[in-house]
């Protein structure tokens, strides 16, 4: 087995209030008063078969949570009494990190940056390869980590070699299903926004049902593309060296991730058998207001994602790539006729038409358009900071490593 790290973030607080607005915002936190997700999941990474070291990033909603999340995760991992090796990093102890850093560079201020630490902490540890979950998960495959020891590896794949510099695998639902629920009536919409579930189940089926011309040495089924879910991916040290997340991103920074990689000449592959289960709490909310937070970003984010390209196009065009490999999804997106100001308010209001009557819809989609066109050239300093700083900080003192351990 290689050196092979998971690393799992965990989300503490709430969703915020008027009065009292999240300063970062997540999906589905646990709240500080409940028992949350990640213990099951701790107890679910006991039975893996192989060796590993464990990684805890916690993220908080509220600054003024971090103490009482950092207690919290460490009294959870007392429960699961793990064998494996457990470190933690949290807005506790991020500090001393950041310390032995020539910037401080590492932040907890967005999914983005959570899983830059996800990724940062392991390199400096000699990390081969970093698996990067969820606490929302279980992994029953007791043999899931001998599936992602093709991360960092030469294979013939569709008869020729290359190089799996990182590797994704598919969510299964409590009930065994991997499909991505979709509304199927709004495939025939002409709103691009509004049918974008249906392009992520397109993506998603494709590569479930693909069927390798040339096995792998493995005899199984991988496929080089960029379908990626945050909660199951595989990163080799290689890739983590040449890309990191964007962290100005809000929404979507997994398949963003692989972009990024491929930008750096990294391609990402997909392996079906490489399964987890995804058994997240209700994300949706009672009522719109959350749904209609997460589509602002998904607007932002498509946008985001044809600003890049185009970005490239002009800025940098040693990074341009046959753009055929972000098909269906997120690449339906790339279309110049997409107005994401007309057709940003468009969605909102034929999906969430009450909300939108209430609220200054057109003023908050205009804003996350206008910021969207301002991230790619902010991405690429963060890059070559990102790039420098793990060239000039290979290892990790003991002393210092042993600071971060449970």
């Amino acid at each position: 087995m290689k050196n092979t790290w998971i690393s799992i973030p965990t989300y503490w607080g709430n969703r915020g209030t008027d009065s009292h607005p999240a300063s970062v915002h997540f999906d589905h936190p646990s709240s500080l008063d409940e028992e949350g997700t990640l213990l099951r999941t701790l107890l679910s990474l006991k039975e893996l078969k192989d060796e590993f070291t464990l990684l805890l990033i916690v993220g908080v909603s509220h600054p003024e949570y971090a103490h009482r999340a950092h207690e919290k995760v460490r009294q959870i991992v007392a429960r699961a009494s793990a064998q494996y090796p457990i470190y933690m990093i949290s807005p506790e102890n991020l500090p001393s990190l950041n310390n032995e850093l020539s910037i401080p560079f590492l932040e907890l201020k967005s999914y983005g940056t959570i899983r830059n630490v996800q990724l940062f902490f392991p390199y400096l540890c000699q990390a081969d390869i970093v698996v990067g979950i969820d606490d929302d998960e279980i992994i029953p495959d007791v043999d899931y980590l001998q599936k992602t020891q093709n991360t960092g590896t030469t294979l013939t794949i569709d008869e020729s070699p290359k190089f799996i510099w990182g590797m994704a695998g598919p969510y299964f639902s409590g009930a065994g299903e991997w499909k991505i629920p979709v509304d199927h009536t709004l495939a025939s919409h002409p709103n691009h926004i509004v049918k974008r579930g249906v392009y992520l189940e397109q993506a998603v089926t494709g590569v479930m049902n693909y069927q390798n011309t040339g096995h792998t040495s493995a005899e199984e089924t991988i496929v080089k593309s960029n379908v990626a879910f945050g909660g199951n991916m595989c990163f080799s040290r290689e890739v983590i060296a040449k890309a990191c997340h964007d962290p100005h991103i809000t929404r979507g920074e997994d398949y963003d991730y692989v972009l990024n990689a491929k930008m750096e000449g990294c391609d990402f592959f997909f392996k079906p058998s490489m399964q987890i289960t995804h058994l997240p709490p209700d994300s949706t909310g009672a009522g719109a207001g959350n749904n209609v937070y997460k589509l602002l970003n998904d607007i932002k984010r498509f946008a985001y994602f044809r600003d890049k390209i185009r970005y490239i196009e002009t800025q940098h065009p040693e990074k341009c790539f046959d753009l055929e490999y972000v098909d269906p999804y997120p690449g339906s997106f790339l279309n110049p006729e997409i107005d994401f100001i007309r057709d940003g308010i468009e969605a909102l209001e034929y999906l969430y038409p009450e909300y939108c009557n209430s609220h200054d819809i057109k003023t908050l989609v205009r804003q996350n358009v206008h910021e969207a066109s301002e991230m790619p050239a902010k991405y690429f300093e963060y890059l070559s900071q990102w790039q420098s700083l793990l060239a000039r900080h290979t290892d990790i003192s003991t002393t210092l490593k042993e600071t971060f351990r449970l």
